[in-house]
């Protein structure tokens, strides 16, 4: 069964999914491959003792290599499920059921429970703290589900603008 768009994605929309996207997973790749560069430079961040050979440069290569084959499918999943779900997403009315009290690098829980073909799902995401006011205010949150696979949603304001 073919699913009908539900709406066209803008290309700024696309292009910010895949930037934020390419920023998460790039970063850690980036990361990797200086530890690497600054070892075959002779300095060794993972040597604490100060022995005269530290780590070799072949195990920050390894790192590099596995965090590659880790974070860029990852990272093309991630763009892809987005961008799924902002062309073939059906919006519902979900209700916001609890907001988590520990703040992590300024996102909290918040948990939400929603209706879709009579049948109801729950589920979690990260939301930035200033926003945290907004839904309690509001507990009615707007969500894109996939048709294909119900149980999985996603806050509309994450990929299409603006909620409740």
């Amino acid at each position: 069964m073919a699913l009908e768009p539900q709406r066209e994605v803008p290309a700024e929309l696309r292009s910010e999914i895949i930037q934020i996207n390419a920023l998460i997973f790039g970063g850690p790749v980036l990361l990797l491959f200086l530890l690497y560069a600054l070892r075959l430079c002779g300095i060794d961040p993972l040597n604490k003792r100060g022995d005269e050979e530290g780590v070799s440069s072949n195990l920050y290569l390894a790192f590099a290599i596995i965090g590659t084959l880790i974070c860029v499918p990852w990272c093309l999943w991630r763009i892809r499920k987005s961008l799924y779900l902002a062309r073939y997403g059906v919006e519902v009315i979900g209700q916001m059921t609890s907001i988590g009290l520990v703040q992590m690098k300024g996102m909290r829980s918040m948990h939400y429970r929603y209706t879709y073909l009579r049948s109801t799902y729950a589920g979690a995401t990260e939301i930035v703290a200033s926003a945290v006011e907004r839904y309690q205010q509001s507990p009615q949150i707007r969500l894109l589900v996939d048709p294909a696979k119900p149980q999985r949603a996603m806050l509309y304001n994450e990929v299409l603008g603006p909620g409740l």
